[in-house]
Order: C-alpha cells, then sequence, then structure tokens
C-alpha cells in the first residue's frame, strides 16, 4: 500500500484514543456479530480470551491501544483467481493499488468486479439480506454459473500478505437447486498452519517445523505460570492443548457444522490466548486448537492490540471483504428526485442512493464544511466560486444545494458530471479497502477525468476500475493496466503487460500512444 497522504485543509485530524491500563470497560454495539469479546486480567502469561455473545462488542483492556482508521492496514493484496464465474472460466490475475481494466464490450471487465460483489455478499451479506440467496441478483445461480451449468462449483481465492505473513483464502461454493451450500474453505497461512473445511470437517494441519519451535517457546513459559498453594493455575484452554499434545496438533480433524466458516469462528465460541510469543487460538467451540505467532496489528474495530496470528488474518479478511465498494454507473436523474429525511451514513450504496445521507453526515461533522479533497476537486474541476450545502426541505428531508458564487442551483439543475465526480470522491472518503468502478469515464470531462484519476491513484484503497476512454489508458502507467478479452471458447483472459518498460520504450520509438497501440496493433 502507498504511504497515507497528508491530510489536506479543511480535514480533521486524525485522533488516537488511548484505553487506560486495566478497569475500563468499552461497549459498543456491533449488530449482527455474533461475538463477545472480554480481555482477561493480567494473570500469568494468558492476555485474551473471546467468547460467544450477542449484539454487543465487550473489551477489557489491559494495554494501551491505538485506533487505526486505515481500511487494510498492514494488508497487501497480491492476486484472485477465480473459476466458472459466468464469463470467468479460470481467471487468474495479480492485482496492485491502482488497477485499470480495459477491453471490448462482453470481455468480462464487468463480471470480475461483480465476482468481487459476489464474494462480499457471501461473507458479509447487505442488512436485512442474510437468509437470502447471494445470487438472487442475479436471478438464480444458473445465470452467474459457466455456460449455465449448474453442476460446476465457483471458486473464488485470493492471495494476500498480512503483516509480511503469506495468506491463501479460497472458497468453493454451489447454489444448485435455489441453496447457497459452501463446499469447501481453504485458509493457509505459509509455514505456518492450513485450515480446510469441506462439509461438516474441518481439518487442521500445522507446519512441523514452525510446531517444533512454538511447542517449546509454550514449555519453556508454562513453568513461569503462579501458583496457589503450590499447585499450578490452568486456563480451561490449557487442558485441551495439553489433551491433543504436540504430535496430535501436526494434523487432525474436527467436525463442525457445515455452514459455519472461518470469518465466524467455524460456528462457535472461541478464544485466543498468548504464550511466549505464541498465539493459541480455540475454534470451534474449543474443539479445534489453531497456533500460530503473536503479532500486533488492528483487531476487527481497527484498535491495535497483540493477537494471534490467525485472529489477525480473520480481522484482516474481515476488513477486506466487508468494506468492498462496486460503484456502478451513476444514475444522475434518481439522485436528482431522490430526497430522504437525514440519517447518518458512512457506506455508499453501489448505485450512490444514499450519497445526499452519506456527504451531509461528513458535513455535519465537519462543521458545514465538505471533506478537503473533495472541496479542492471540485474547485480545480468546476471553478473556484463552487461550493456545497445543504438544505431541509419543509417535510424535514434533505437535498443538496450547489452554489456557483451567489447563484444556487437545487438538484434539477446540477449536471451529471458534477454527480459523477462527487459520488467518486465521497466513495474515495468512505475508506472501502476495495473500490471497484464499472465505466470510469462516463458523463466526465477530460480534464475531469485527469483530476479524479489523480485522485483514485492517491487513495488509500485498492482501486478496480473498467474503461473504454483512450485518455484513462494513456493517462495511466501500463503496469497499472489489465488486458480483458475472451479465447476462442468464450472464456475471459486477463493479461499483464509482461515489460512495461520495454513497451513504453517501443511505443516511444513507433510515436505512437498505448490507446493507439491496444487498439491497432498487439500489445500483449
Amino acid at each position: 500500500m502507498p504511504p497515507k497522504k497528508k491530510r489536506e485543509s479543511g480535514e480533521e485530524p486524525e485522533r488516537t484514543q488511548e484505553v487506560p491500563e486495566w478497569g475500563r470497560l468499552l461497549a459498543v454495539k456491533r449488530p449482527r456479530m455474533p461475538l463477545l469479546s472480554v480481555f482477561n486480567p493480567p494473570f500469568g502469561p494468558w492476555e485474551r480470551r473471546y467468547r460467544r455473545g450477542h449484539n454487543v462488542f465487550i473489551k477489557l483492556a489491559l494495554f494501551k491501544c491505538e485506533r487505526t482508521d486505515m481500511a487494510l492496514g498492514d494488508v497487501e493484496l497480491k492476486e484472485i483467481w477465480i473459476r466458472n464465474f459466468k464469463s470467468l472460466k479460470d481467471v487468474r490475475v495479480k492485482l496492485g493499488h491502482f488497477n485499470i481494466l480495459i477491453g471490448p464490450n462482453r470481455a468480462g471487465k464487468t463480471n470480475f468486479l461483480e465476482a468481487l460483489d459476489l464474494l462480499r455478499a457471501i461473507y458479509f451479506p447487505r442488512p436485512g439480506s442474510e437468509q437470502v440467496s447471494p445470487f438472487l441478483k442475479w436471478w438464480g445461480y444458473d445465470k452467474v454459473v459457466w455456460r449455465r451449468d449448474e453442476k460446476l462449483p465457483i471458486t473464488i481465492g485470493i492471495s494476500l500478505n498480512v503483516m509480511d505473513y503469506g495468506v491463501i483464502f479460497e472458497t468453493t461454493f454451489t447454489g444448485i437447486g435455489g441453496a447457497f451450500r459452501l463446499l469447501k474453505e481453504i485458509l493457509e497461512i505459509k509455514n505456518i498452519v492450513r485450515l480446510e473445511k469441506e462439509g461438516k470437517l474441518l481439518r487442521v494441519r500445522h507446519d512441523r517445523d514452525f510446531l517444533d519451535r512454538a511447542w517449546e517457546n509454550i514449555l519453556r513459559e508454562s513453568e513461569k505460570t503462579p501458583k496457589i498453594m503450590g499447585r499450578y493455575i490452568w486456563p480451561p484452554e490449557w487442558k485441551r492443548l495439553t489433551e491433543i499434545g504436540k504430535e496430535g496438533l501436526i494434523e487432525y480433524t474436527v467436525e463442525v457444522d457445515e455452514r459455519a466458516n472461518f470469518l465466524r469462528w467455524y460456528g462457535g465460541a472461541a478464544s485466543d490466548i498468548l504464550i511466549g510469543g505464541i498465539g493459541i487460538s480455540f475454534e470451534a467451540d474449543r474443539r479445534a486448537v489453531v497456533l500460530s505467532p503473536a503479532v500486533t496489528g488492528p483487531d476487527v474495530v481497527g484498535k491495535i492490540t497483540t493477537q494471534s496470528l490467525l485472529w489477525a488474518v480473520r480481522n484482516a479478511m474481515h476488513r477486506l471483504l466487508s468494506r468492498v465498494l462496486i460503484l456502478r454507473p451513476v444514475e444522475t436523474r434518481r439522485l436528482r428526485e431522490y430526497m430522504d429525511r437525514p440519517v447518518k451514513e458512512t457506506r455508499l450504496s453501489e448505485d450512490a442512493s444514499n450519497l445526499y445521507n452519506v456527504l451531509y453526515t461528513f458535513f455535519l461533522s465537519r462543521r458545514g464544511r465538505l471533506p478537503g479533497r473533495v472541496e479542492a476537486a471540485l474547485r480545480d474541476i468546476f471553478g473556484s466560486d463552487v461550493s456545497v450545502t445543504f438544505d431541509l426541505a419543509p417535510d424535514g428531508r434533505i437535498y443538496m444545494r450547489v452554489y456557483e458564487g451567489d447563484l444556487p442551483l437545487d438538484p434539477p439543475m446540477i449536471s451529471d458530471g458534477f454527480y459523477k465526480v462527487l459520488v467518486v470522491l465521497t466513495a474515495i472518503e468512505t475508506k472501502p479497502s476495495i473500490l471497484a468502478i464499472d465505466e470510469l469515464e462516463n458523463s466526465l470531462h477530460l480534464e475531469a477525468i485527469e483530476r479524479i484519476l489523480d485522485d483514485l491513484m492517491s487513495a488509500d484503497c485498492i482501486v478496480v476500475a473498467t474503461t473504454h476512454s483512450p485518455l484513462v489508458i494513456d493517462r495511466v502507467d501500463p503496469k497499472d493496466i489489465i488486458f480483458v478479452e475472451r479465447d476462442k471458447e468464450g472464456a475471459t483472459v486477463m493479461k499483464r503487460v509482461p515489460d512495461p518498460e520495454a513497451l513504453k520504450r517501443r511505443l516511444a520509438e513507433c510515436g505512437v500512444t498505448l490507446s493507439e497501440g491496444w487498439l491497432y496493433g498487439r500489445i500483449v
């Protein structure tokens, strides 16, 4: 990820929330979070325990914590592969911080974005749609599987770095018969542990070299455990660890709920303790024991804590998948006509229908100002005398008003391009993990496209955008472009330029631009 951009004028400085030493109880509502987190007192080498709860996330802090607002933190998405989704029969592509997909119509560019949306919907459905099939928006599973062959499963996998550890996450599922089923899920931390769930069975396999080192550290630290009346005080989790033993941890299988998955703690209570620099995670109602290094990083609510690497990976996956934002082409007519009562919202919907509420939330939090990035871009593109404010209709509904100097412009008078710029800039400010934009150039003038590209390249998120615009292609670096086309079978093929610098020299020698070389020649 690129270094964090310095805050611009008009933006409030980041705030660090410090939690005192042992004794303060923080209760934060966490809707639909099947987890109750409790930090135990500093008793022996054990630092933390998690238990199942309802809709409250409670943390009792033992050490100083800092809040991080970064969507991904120490996470780098490296690669994604997709099999049997629409035209994506077997696609594997490396992703950078900024990615532009170019190709002819029906090549599969939008299908790639929709695959990202499907992965999010499987693990983090929109509120109210938890019990609905994730394929419903496409009218059923047969509409999204390769060649409408319902016998085929769909697989989506990602490779990423979490705190410099290589991680692979892959999920395979089906919707045959109208019912969603998770067939297989793999979570592998390279050279540490591999968790593979298939049906009702969860198979855990530790790397032997790591297990030898970890077990030695655990035994060494366990001797320092405090005694009461001459007896060691063991937590309940330690009994389970000693029951399995070192040899039993190398590879074993436990039974779990068929609907359970890694991001939901395999469907049961879970706990996490730290001993001698090793995190011991108890999953699936503590039937499974997983060892991994202890690391320091953001937890699920963004606070910096010491935790097991397995839980750090889970938190990273949570932040990555839950905050994916897919922006569809903006329906400006709907935005002009839509008015609603003000509601605090911080996430933009994929059709930007809640644009007013998200902007109004920013507007109030900054005491009547939009974020500095948004204000600066609007002035650069539309003029220094342009400003945005909000008014309430007589019935209490909110609407946006734009001023050109002293001239007020109500929603029916605002241009399509203004809305498009505002939507993209607002999307960046909501800090998604992945921002995917379909048809980036729609409704935008050349100067507006250049400015928007600058903001996207400096955004604190992974950007994936599709385009047919020669200006966009010529404005970006060849290393950021992914060429999309179809083979003779009709399957999507995605390629990057193998040597971007050599391509630049070749284009300069021929006196043509990248868009001309792509349109009239063969680049990859």
